[in-house]
């Protein structure tokens, strides 16, 4: 079970926690399957928080009802991603507010016109709050990042704060001890319970699954116009690979090992403030004597072209900082892996170099796969020494 934040805005988060369910923008062009990993790295039964966003024009005053900006939950993920264009209008205290999910509706022009520049959100997924677990009080950017009377730091999120331009995302993925620093910092907050700020309606009133299951999200293999062996975008094979890291595919499989082990996986993983991002990375823990202990953390790196040795050199370069987050410095618990083509004779060498030198430092050997695109759509792995 992994867990996720959504952000939010003033005008979509009360139809979220009121109608059972979270919307995200659908990006556009390259960018789309950077999102499009994020989603499908997604598994019913996940758990998600929301981040309601600073810097709104208005404030968050609804009748009786005042909400602050930062971190809100805990829900529960019950479906998989889907596309819906359908509008969904708030109830009781919330009429006249809609998330929307398309430019089309008459509803929606008439926002346009009045100079009003809403949100679409057609990507979604239905949500249920964990029970006794669903605090209208937030936690707010200060007692996150600052107040060192919980243990733990949010370093992912926080490195999120100080981002590039460009590089923001509507869902992250949450390390472990993260998700669990904001449950705690939830718990100690006024516990508050939701349903007593916000009229949370009867079931028939919440949003329900899309009549047309064609509409729930999954990964489309294309290839490069002039290659056929390659993916177009790099980020589709990252995409389809969090689609299926969990579901036997062979040799892909051997990384996971027992499923049961795996505690965690996660995709662009931030691990520093120059905006630099680990492709895909799997925690694997394990029970020995009645205590949980997280023996190895597997860092992907995916690439679409054939690898090189500045590709290994940063696969490698991960390995120290991954170690601080997630194995407390314990380097020889991180495993690289690089996703492919092979590379040429003349890199071989230089590869071979690069290992030898971390090698000599406690770092492990890294994992070498292959993909090859095949006609029909499929993929397949296989792994190669150097």
């Amino acid at each position: 079970m992994s867990t996720h934040l959504f952000v939010v805005n003033s005008d979509t988060f009360p139809i979220h926690v009121q109608r059972n369910f979270t919307g995200v923008v659908r990006g556009g062009g390259i960018g789309y399957y950077g999102q499009l990993a994020d989603l499908m790295n997604i598994r019913e039964g996940d758990l998600a928080f929301f981040y309601l966003m600073y810097g709104n024009k208005k404030k968050l005053l609804w009748p009786n009802n005042k909400f602050e900006p930062g971190y809100y939950g805990i829900y529960k993920i019950k479906s998989r991603p889907f596309i819906d264009d359908n509008d969904i209008e708030g109830k009781d205290q919330f009429d006249g507010q809609f998330i929307f999910g398309n430019s089309n509706s008459e509803i929606f022009k008439n926002f346009k016109i009045h100079g009003k520049n809403p949100l679409i959100l057609p990507i979604r997924m239905l949500i249920e709050p964990v029970e006794n677990l669903n605090y209208a009080k937030n936690v707010d950017d200060t007692t996150a990042y600052v107040d060192k009377t919980d243990e733990g730091q949010l370093w992912t999120l926080l490195f999120k704060k100080i981002n590039k331009a460009g590089q923001a995302r509507g869902i992250t993925p949450l390390l472990p001890e993260e998700a669990s620093k904001i449950a705690r910092l939830l718990f100690k907050a006024n516990q508050i319970k939701l349903s007593d700020r916000v009229n949370l309606l009867a079931d028939i009133t919440r949003y329900s699954y899309p009549s047309n299951p064609r509409n729930f999200l999954t990964v489309t293999l294309e290839h490069q116009p002039d290659n056929p062996e390659k993916v177009r975008i790099e980020n589709m094979l990252v995409a389809w690979i969090m689609e299926h890291i969990d579901k036997d595919v062979p040799v892909l499989n051997d990384l996971i090992g027992d499923k049961e082990d795996l505690e965690f996986h996660g995709n662009h993983i931030q691990y520093g403030i120059a905006g630099d991002t680990i492709d895909i990375l799997l925690l694997h823990r394990r029970k020995i004597n009645g205590i949980e202990y997280r023996y190895k953390a597997t860092v992907i790196e995916v690439k679409r072209d054939r690898i090189s040795e500045s590709n290994v050199d940063q696969v490698l370069r991960y390995t120290k900082w991954v170690a601080q987050l997630v194995t407390f410095n314990n380097i020889s618990a991180i495993q690289p892996v690089v996703i492919g083509k092979k590379p040429n004779i003349r890199q071989v060498d230089k590869i071979k170099n690069e290992i030898k030198n971390v090698n000599d430092r406690g770092v492990r050997t890294p994992i070498f796969l292959e993909y090859t695109l095949h006609d029909e759509g499929t993929i397949t792995f296989q792994k190669f020494e150097i």
